[in-house]
């Protein structure tokens, strides 16, 4: 009896680690920045030289990264904003697991870089 719930338990742990999503991340200057006020969760944010992370989807050459539809999103969105505007390069992560309903990747950190 303890083998089977042994058994069971492994088999569970390894099925969450493997469905676990991993960090990717990219830096270099804004290629593209977007807010689309007709959907939530949909304001984006490419950057160029960032055209692979995981199972995350790509536009024509660069991972489509989302910001979420939280106080926390508008915050990043503001960094990208300043960022472009100042010509400065920045790094994202996001994160293959954590998508908007579309299956697109939400950013989860953003830094400037000097």
């Amino acid at each position: 009896m303890n083998m089977k719930k042994s058994s069971l338990f492994l088999v569970l742990f390894f099925s969450m680690v493997t469905s676990a999503g991993q960090l990717y991340k990219g830096s270099g200057s804004i290629d593209k920045i977007g807010a689309i006020t007709s959907r939530s969760n949909a304001d984006f944010l490419f950057v160029s030289g960032f055209s692979s992370a995981g199972s995350c989807p790509k536009s024509t050459a660069f991972v489509i990264a989302r910001f979420p539809n939280t106080k926390e999103g508008d915050r990043a969105y503001s960094l990208a904003l300043a960022a472009k505007l100042a010509n400065k390069k920045i790094t994202i992560a996001v994160d293959d697991s954590y998508k908007n309903s579309n299956g697109d990747c939400f950013i989860q950190s953003i830094s400037i870089e000097d």
